[in-house]
């Protein structure tokens, strides 16, 4: 298993968790996921479900608590110059809190896609945060930026 795919793994064991959280004892709660851009109500319910089955298929255990915010940002269909195909650009921000409430670290995963289905978009995307968020958490969790937050973007 490469690193990448290891970090991967974590991330998604995180955000899947996160969404199913309910369970006593779970270190990962997954906030309400909020549609900051104008979309219909198959889209929106897309990116609930999508975020929901990223979420559920892992199983970290963290050294602290913490609140994973996901936030559609982004989802555009236009045509770029010199192009009859119609391009798909999404745009997933993961804001991540501890339990007091203080903001740890915003993870943001885009994608930009030709001929792709909204819910690919949404889900190249959220692969994208994911990626990022293992390596947000571990470092959170060793320590070393412990007493301080840390952005990434």
């Amino acid at each position: 298993m490469t690193f990448k795919r290891a970090v991967l793994g974590c991330s998604l064991a995180v955000l899947l968790s996160a969404a199913s959280a309910g369970a006593q004892g779970e270190r990962i709660r997954v906030a309400n996921p909020k549609v900051s851009t104008p979309c219909d109500e198959a889209t929106r319910v897309a990116f609930i479900d999508v975020v929901r089955a990223k979420l559920a298929a892992v199983d970290p255990t963290p050294a602290r608590a913490y609140t994973l915010s996901p936030a559609l940002i982004q989802l555009r269909r236009f045509l770029e110059d010199g192009r009859r195909t119609p391009t798909l650009a999404c745009v997933i921000d993961i804001a991540v809190s501890d339990e007091r409430g203080v903001l740890i670290a915003t993870v943001r995963g885009s994608i930009k896609a030709l001929n792709a289905s909204p819910r690919q978009a949404l889900e190249g995307a959220a692969d994208a945060a994911l990626r990022k968020l293992g390596p947000v958490l571990v470092a959170d969790g060793q320590g070393s930026q412990a007493r301080k937050p840390l952005a990434k973007n």
